[in-house]
């Protein structure tokens, strides 16, 4: 795991490892964005 981010939460450096990502989608985006999601999570 990687800490890509730090974090303003008391002690959660202490706590736990994150390993996130941000992801920004528009409204044109999201017809085709949610479409492809909803086929990963079908399978």
């Amino acid at each position: 795991m990687c800490r890509t981010t730090g974090s303003d939460a008391p002690r959660e450096e202490e706590l736990l490892l994150r390993d996130s990502a941000v992801f920004s989608v528009t409204a044109e985006e999201w017809p085709d964005v949610r479409e492809r999601l909803e086929a990963r999570t079908a399978r």
